[in-house]
């Protein structure tokens, strides 16, 4: 029935038709041309900025062979700058795809010309189709079965088209999920490294302030070796009065011996003088005898001769009296002698007999005065004798005591003197004891501020491990991820391979449907009804464009206000710069006034070496003084058995004292080993460091030479945009050729305008895909931004890292230096020690002689001393007791010294030991850059080659092109620019890609 309908169709109802259709033509070719006209200003604002992204493009390539930034930051840059490159490319085939539009619609002109033309002739003609009607009706069924088959056949392939929609939104879908996921990472990986470099600041805080701690120590260290050379000097003075002490000891021994000596004499003169004094006392004895013997004598002869006159008297005055008148008594020349008794009892003698009886006693008295005499003249010439002797005795006695009266004289003004010394020498002592108490309390507070250096050094070990273990998760993180996107990169291959083969054959189809549809005529009432849907769409076209507008200025407001806030931050910044550099100046003003004081210390220094001068001046004089006063002693040994005692303490002190000598020996020599193993250790690592300097030179170089086949790659990619652009003209000429081929038959022209029109509602589909798409490129170019300010953080945390190295040195450098001086005052030490253990031997062997002269000594000097001397020999008694207890208080005070450098040394091996672990780590971060630089010369040689990037843009078709971008979103999955979806592109995308918006967004 519709066909017998069709077929009685009158010529005017057709010329009716056509006019109606003419006008409907019309009105829509109008409508084109507006929308041509709209389209060519975009293109216009488009080709700007394309011209404005190719000199960014220029700009950030430049920048990114600058930067030295970690794998996954350069991913995303990488990714970034092939979507702008895509972005040129699309905007390139847009731009063919305008042309070719507008050369179809003034083909569609010429056509409306042609068909105004043909319409007469038709007229004309009706006569004759009416002929042909019949004929046209056959060919009619046999189109009507065609084109139900077309249907059917166009219905399979829409039904493909949906299936295929549904698998890549459910594609979509998955990568979106991916892409959520690998966006949380990328933030927590944000997080972890922002802690990292707040750690890292605190560390370098912390580190600043060690060195300045280790700074002062270095000080108080150099001021302890000053006082370490003031108590060399002091030893030296004391090794002095040791040596002074010893002479005075000899001298003293000397003159002890002297005394025993003289003692000696004394006894024998004492024994001669007893003997002298016996002798003169017998002597004396037997003179008084024999003086009573000669008395006795003399009586007895005074009797006898009174006798003998009796005798005589008697004679005369019986024989011859005149006889004896006459001789007046005188005596006979034979006299008598009586017999011993006393008067009285004289016996009566016969007269006659008693002269004969008289003379035997005469003769034998006249004998006993013989002797007697003789005895007497015997007894007189050894009385002389002894006489003469006591004299001499006497006078060599008198000798003997002046000659002890002047020594005791000079001994007790040299004992006077040697007490004053003595006196002045406690002083000295009892100053330099609390000097060497205040070096003690210097020596512990710096010793407690060593301890807490350690203490936070190893605080800083730990954090620094902590840290390590952080890095060494986000290296696990950045490859994991890097494993996920190299996956994705295969899928979304394998992806675009199947949507470019699902493409083609779309393709193919629908130019055998198209062919197929142009010969129908019934589309052109359908036409009317399409007309008025595209006036309806239009209008909400306007009213989303509205939208846009408000929204993009909603944009700009929020973009003006983060500039501001960008802005107040930077004043914020500057604030702390300033104060920053404020609190710098106080602490150089600082550093200033502890020059002062350090200076202020020298002066201070120098006036106690001269004040030391003047002491070593004095103690050359009192030496002098002394061994003047060492001839005096002869009485101060008397209290030598109270000292014996305390000398086998002393022995055993020194002993303990030798032992404790040679365990610091042991030590020094454990110690100096131990330092040369760290100096080879150190030269290892200078060694070391010296190559790791060589590497990065050479990875310096490397990175140069990247960045010149960077510039070599963009001028290739700048070239293959210039023949992209020959290929897109070739296209529009290929497709200009096609048009002038179909300009012989309007009603292909009819069908390709309606053919416009299911591409623009196919266009109003895509809208809202292609709207989605540009929210998440908008939202990926501030991701790009992000990560160009990460790449810029990355480079300076590089320098500060490079710095850092350089500073680590110079600082090993100093730490060398420090050990060799080390080394040197541990030389000095061990020269000191074995002066000292020498001292002390000789003093052992020294106070030995003594104690055994003592010894010896006390025994002859116990019976004879005086009570002064043992006064004043008590008193130097008690000075040795004080010098011997100096002399242990002095060795004592070096061992302190000695441990006390031997924890110096100990805290200086672990302070390298500390550096050297600071260069290790430094070592391996400088490694872990390294392989992060080599990973991104990877990318950045993948993402620069031609052929990479000539696989991912596909070629345009005849009709329909697709342009792929593979940067636009971080996991990697495309957008399909179809050349038809291109007439209804909302203004959002256009601002999108404006400079200013670029700028806001990488700022």
């Amino acid at each position: 029935m519709e066909r017998e309908g069709q077929g009685s169709i009158g010529p005017k109802q057709k010329l009716q038709v056509q006019a109606l259709s003419s006008r409907e033509l019309e009105m829509k070719y109008a409508q084109l041309r507006r929308r041509l006209s709209t389209m060519e200003q975009e293109n216009n604002s488009l080709v700007l900025e394309n011209k404005k992204l190719i000199s960014e493009l220029e700009d950030m390539q430049f920048e990114l062979a600058s930067s030295k930034t970690k794998v996954q930051v350069l991913g995303s840059t990488i990714e970034s700058k092939t979507s702008s490159v895509t972005q040129m490319t699309e905007e390139l085939s847009l731009e063919g795809e305008m042309d070719s539009l507008r050369q179809s619609h003034r083909v569609v002109d010429g056509k409306l010309k042609e068909t105004q033309d043909t319409l007469a002739e038709k007229n004309k003609l009706l006569k004759q189709l009416k002929k042909d009607l019949k004929y046209l009706q056959a060919e009619l069924d046999r189109q009507t079965s065609q084109s139900i088959s077309t249907v059917r056949q166009r219905d399979k392939a829409l039904l493909k088209a949906e299936q295929h929609a549904k698998a890549l939104e459910e594609y979509r879908a998955s990568m979106s999920e991916k892409i959520k996921k690998m966006i949380d990472s990328e933030t927590a990986l944000k997080c972890n490294l922002i802690e990292c470099d707040n750690q890292r600041v605190e560390i370098e805080r912390q580190l600043l302030l060690l060195q300045q701690e280790v700074d002062e120590k270095n000080r108080l260290v150099s001021e302890l070796q000053k006082n370490c050379a003031r108590i060399g000097a002091l030893t030296t003075e004391a090794d002095a009065l040791h040596s002074w002490l010893q002479e005075a000891l000899r001298k003293n021994t000397d003159l002890e011996r002297q005394l025993s000596e003289k003692e000696q004499e004394a006894r024998e003169v004492e024994d001669l003088r007893r003997e002298s004094m016996d002798l003169v006392g017998e002597r004396e004895r037997e003179l008084e005898e024999r003086n009573r013997e000669v008395e006795n004598c003399r009586a007895e002869l005074d009797s006898l001769e009174a006798i003998l006159s009796l005798l005589h008297l008697r004679d005369g005055s019986s024989h011859s009296g005149t006889d004896l008148n006459g001789g007046g008594g005188l005596l006979c020349a034979k006299p008598c002698f009586l017999p011993p008794g006393p008067a009285g009892s004289i016996p009566d003698l016969m007269p006659g007999k008693q002269y004969q009886q008289l003379l035997p006693v005469f003769q034998a008295l006249e004998q006993d005065r013989t002797r007697q005499t003789e005895v007497n003249h015997k007894l007189q010439e050894h009385l002389d004798q002894v006489q003469e002797q006591k004299a001499s005795l006497q006078a060599t006695l008198n000798q003997k005591e002046q000659n002890l009266r002047k020594l005791q004289t000079k001994l007790q003004e040299s004992t006077a003197k040697v007490s004053q010394r003595n006196k002045e020498l406690h002083v000295c002592l009892g100053q330099k004891e609390t000097r060497i108490d205040e070096l003690e309390k210097i020596l512990s507070t710096a010793l407690q501020e060593m301890q807490e250096a350690e203490d936070n050094k190893m605080e800083n070990l730990k954090a620094l491990k902590n840290l390590n273990a952080q890095s060494a998760q986000c290296a696990a993180q950045v490859k994991f991820l890097e494993s996920a996107l190299s996956s994705c990169q295969e899928e979304l291959s394998n992806c675009q391979k199947h949507m470019e083969a699902a493409k083609d054959a779309y393709e193919n189809q629908l130019e055998s449907k198209n062919r197929e549809v142009t010969q129908l005529e019934e589309q052109l009432e359908k036409e009317k009804t399409l007309a008025s849907i595209e006036l309806k769409k239009a209008e909400c076209e306007a009213l989303l464009d509205r939208e846009h507008e408000q929204k993009h200025q909603s944009e700009a407001s929020q973009l003006y206000n983060s500039t501001t806030q960008l802005q107040e931050d930077m004043n914020k910044y500057r604030g702390e710069l300033s104060e920053r550099e404020r609190e710098l100046l106080l602490i150089r003003r600082a550093s200033g006034a502890k020059a002062s004081q350090l200076a202020q210390m020298e002066k201070m220094l120098q006036e106690t070496k001269g004040m030391l001068d003047k002491k070593s001046e004095m103690m050359s004089e009192l030496e002098e003084k002394v061994q003047r006063s060492k001839r005096d002693r002869r009485n101060s040994l008397h209290r030598t058995q109270l000292l014996e005692s305390q000398m086998k303490t002393v022995r055993g002190e020194l002993v303990n004292t030798l032992d404790h000598l040679q365990a610091l020996r042991d030590k020094l020599h454990r110690s100096q080993q131990k330092a040369e193993e760290r100096k080879a250790a150190m030269e290892k690592l200078t060694a070391e460091l010296r190559e790791a300097r060589g590497e990065l030179d050479h990875m310096r170089k490397e990175a140069e030479n990247k960045h010149k086949a960077k510039k070599e790659t963009n001028d290739k990619l700048q070239q293959t945009t210039h023949e992209l652009e020959t290929s897109v003209q070739d296209y529009t000429m290929e497709l200009e050729q096609k048009l002038t081929c179909q300009q012989e038959e309007l009603k292909t022209s009819a069908r390709d305008v309606t053919e416009n029109t299911k591409q623009v509602e196919y266009l109003t589909e895509r809208l809202e895909v292609m709207k989605a798409q540009l929210e998440e490129k908008g939202k990926l170019e501030q991701d790009a931004a992000d990560q160009t300010q990460q790449l810029q953080d990355v480079s300076a945390e590089l320098q500060e890292l490079q710095d850092h190295c350089e500073r680590l040195t110079f600082q090993l450098q100093d730490s060398i230096l420090f050990g060799k001086e080390k080394e040197r005052e541990l030389w000095r030490v061990e020269q000191e020690v074995e002066k000292l253990q020498e001292s002390a031997a000789k003093e052992v062997s020294r106070l030995q002689d003594i104690i055994s002269k003592l010894t010896e000594e006390l025994h002859t000097l116990r019976n004879q001393q005086q009570i002064p001397a043992e006064y004043h020999l008590s008193e130097e008694l008690q000075h040795s007791r004080a010098q011997l207890d100096q002399a242990n208080q002095k060795s004592a005070a070096l061992l302190d010294e000695l441990s006390t450098r031997e924890q110096l040394l100990q805290l200086t091996s672990e302070a390298l030991l500390l550096k050297e672990s600071e260069v290790t780590r430094l070592r391996t971060r400088l490694s872990s850059i390294e392989r992060s630089r080599n990973l991104q010369d990877i990318a950045i040689t993948q993402s620069s080659d031609p052929e990479y990037i000539h696989q991912n843009t596909s070629q345009p078709n005849s009709e329909e092109t697709t342009v792929m971008v593979p940067g636009l979103n971080l996991s990697g999955d495309p957008l399909v620019l179809q050349s038809g979806n291109l007439e209804n592109i909302p203004q959002s995308s256009q601002a999108s890609h404006s400079p200013s918006y670029l700028s806001s967004t990488l700022n």
